[in-house]
C-alpha cells in the first residue's frame, strides 16, 4: 500500500492506472487508516483524470483496520467517504478508535451507534440534500455554465482550485441554502489569519461570491449571503503595494533559488518573473512557438493577456539562457519540442501547468517570504529608484498606459524603451547575485563614516 500524507490536496492528485481496479493509500502516522480509491465505472478507466474531475471518476472510501488484543483477529470497517469526511477528521477519528481498541473494546459498536445517530440527525435537519443543492454540484454546474458567459476559462479554473482546495473540506455534501455568511467569513478569516494565507483567502472569497451569485441566478438560493461582507475582504487583503524584495533579499534570491526544495518548473518561472514583469497567468499561457529567439522576444496574443492587448516581452541574454536550459529539460522529457507545447506544461505538453507557483513558495521555510506578485513589485520599485519613467514602468508590467499618454509613443518606440530598461535590470540582477550594493542609489540614506565609527564605539 502506497504511503502518502493524507491531505485534501494530495487526495485530489491521486491517480489510478487503467489496469487498476482499486488502490489503498495509508499515512505513516495514522495507524489503521486506509483510503480506498476505486473507479466509479469500467468505462471511465480511459478518462484523463485531473484535479478538477477526479471526484467524478473515482469513489473514495475511508476504512479503519485494527486488531483486537484479546482475539488477535484483524478487522476492517468503513468509517466514511471522502470528501464528506475530510482527511483531517478521518485521522482524528482513527486515533480515537485506536484508543478504544487499546482498552480492549470493539470500535464497531461505536461506529454503528454513530451511523444511527447521523441518520437521525440528517432526518431531523433535512440534510438528505437534493443533488442540485449540494455544494460540490453547484461548483460543477457553474463550471458547465462558464463557457456561456464568454469569460476567460482560466478564471473558472482558478475558482475551482480555490473552492476545491479550501472550501470543499468544510462544505462538501452540504446544502448550499444552509451556508451562511458568518460560516464563510470564519473559513476565510481562519485561512488568512491562522493559516497565514491572506492571498488564498482573498481568492477564496472572490470565488465564493461568484458561486453564490450563480446559485442565486439559478434560483437555488433566495439571496447571495456573501454580498456586502467587506470585512472579510479587507481582513484578507495583503499589503503587496508596500512589499518588495530589498537589495539584500534580491541578492539572497539570485544566489539561492536553485537550492530550494520546490518543483523545477516553479524555480524557472520565479526566476523569469524576477527578470521580466510578466504575470504568472501570462507565463502559464506561453507556448514554445511564441518565443522568437532570433528577435529576442516572446510574442503574446491579445487573448492571453489580462488587458486583452497583444504584447512583446523582450528577452535579454540571461533570460534566453534560462529558457534554453529549461527547453533542454522539456526535450529530454518528451523526446522532442513542438511550437504548440506549453513552456510550462501540465499533465501533457499541450496542456498548461495548473499548479500555481504560490503553492511552491509556501513550501519554502526560513528563507525569503515572498509571492509572485512581490516579484513584480520588486522590479517596479528598483527600476523606479533607478530613474525609469512611470509610463515605461507600466508598459514593462503590461499594464494600460495612462489615457492621453499612449498617443505620444508608438508600439515600436515603447517596446525599445522597455528593452533598454529591462536590459539594465538584467545586468543589475547579475551584479546583485555577487553583491547587493549594486542596487543602492542616492535615494538610500547612508551614515557618514565618522558617525558610523561613533555608533560602533558605543557597543565596543
Amino acid at each position: 500500500m502506497p504511503k502518502i500524507e493524507l491531505t485534501h490536496n494530495n487526495i485530489m492528485r491521486v491517480r489510478l492506472l487503467a489496469g487498476d481496479k482499486q488502490k489503498v493509500f495509508t499515512q505513516a502516522d495514522a495507524k489503521g487508516l486506509q483510503l480506498l480509491v476505486r473507479w466509479k465505472g469500467q468505462s471511465l478507466t480511459s478518462t484523463k483524470v485531473t484535479r478538477d474531475n477526479n471526484r467524478d471518476v473515482y469513489h473514495f472510501f475511508w476504512f479503519y483496520r485494527y486488531t483486537l488484543p484479546q482475539t488477535k483477529k484483524r478487522n476492517t470497517v468503513k468509517i466514511g467517504d471522502w470528501p464528506n469526511l475530510s482527511a483531517a477528521d478521518a485521522i482524528l477519528k482513527v486515533r480515537m478508535l485506536n484508543a478504544i481498541v487499546a482498552n480492549g473494546e470493539d470500535p464497531r459498536i461505536l461506529i454503528k451507534e454513530e451511523k444511527a445517530d447521523e441518520v437521525d440527525i440528517r432526518k431531523g435537519l433535512g440534510l438528505n440534500v437534493p443533488s442540485e443543492y449540494r455544494f460540490e454540484n453547484v461548483i460543477e454546474a457553474l463550471d458547465d455554465f462558464w463557457p456561456a458567459t464568454g469569460k476567460d476559462p482560466e478564471t473558472m479554473r482558478k475558482y475551482k482550485v480555490s473552492l476545491n482546495g479550501y472550501a470543499m473540506p468544510k462544505f462538501a455534501g452540504m446544502d448550499i441554502r444552509r451556508i451562511t455568511g458568518v460560516e464563510w467569513d470564519e473559513l476565510v478569516l481562519t485561512l488568512a489569519n491562522v493559516d497565514k494565507k491572506p492571498g488564498a483567502a482573498s481568492n477564496l472569497h472572490k470565488a465564493g461570491r461568484r458561486l453564490m451569485s450563480f446559485a442565486h441566478e439559478r434560483g437555488l438560493i433566495t439571496f447571495n449571503p456573501l454580498l456586502q461582507r467587506k470585512d472579510a475582504v479587507n481582513a484578507t487583503r495583503l499589503a503587496p503595494h508596500d512589499r518588495y524584495l530589498d537589495s539584500n533579499e534580491v541578492h539572497k534570491f539570485m544566489g539561492g533559488i536553485d537550492e530550494q526544495q520546490i518543483e523545477e518548473w516553479a524555480k524557472v518561472l520565479l526566476k523569469l518573473m524576477l527578470f521580466e514583469s510578466v504575470r504568472v497567468e501570462e507565463w502559464a499561457r506561453v507556448r514554445i512557438g511564441w518565443i522568437k529567439f532570433e528577435d529576442m522576444r516572446i510574442e503574446h496574443p491579445a487573448e492571453t493577456m489580462k488587458n486583452r492587448k497583444a504584447a512583446w516581452t523582450y528577452t535579454p541574454d540571461p533570460v534566453i539562457e534560462i529558457l534554453i536550459s529549461w527547453l533542454k529539460v522539456l526535450k529530454a522529457r518528451y523526446g522532442k519540442l513542438s511550437p504548440d507545447f506549453y513552456l510550462f506544461p501540465g499533465d501533457s505538453p499541450t496542456e498548461p501547468q495548473k499548479a500555481h507557483p504560490s503553492d511552491e513558495t509556501g513550501k519554502i521555510g526560513g528563507w525569503i517570504s515572498f509571492s509572485p506578485k512581490v516579484l513584480r513589485k520588486t522590479i517596479s520599485t528598483h527600476l523606479q529608484r533607478q530613474g525609469c519613467p512611470p509610463t515605461v514602468l507600466r508598459a514593462i508590467r503590461n499594464q494600460k498606459v495612462t489615457e492621453g499618454v499612449e498617443e505620444h509613443y508608438d508600439f515600436d518606440d515603447l517596446y525599445h524603451m522597455k528593452k533598454e530598461w529591462i536590459d539594465k535590470w538584467a545586468k543589475l540582477l547579475l551584479k546583485a547575485k555577487e553583491s547587493p550594493e549594486c542596487l543602492h542609489t542616492d535615494r538610500d540614506s547612508k551614515l557618514s563614516s565618522e558617525l558610523s565609527s561613533a555608533v560602533s564605539g558605543l557597543f565596543d
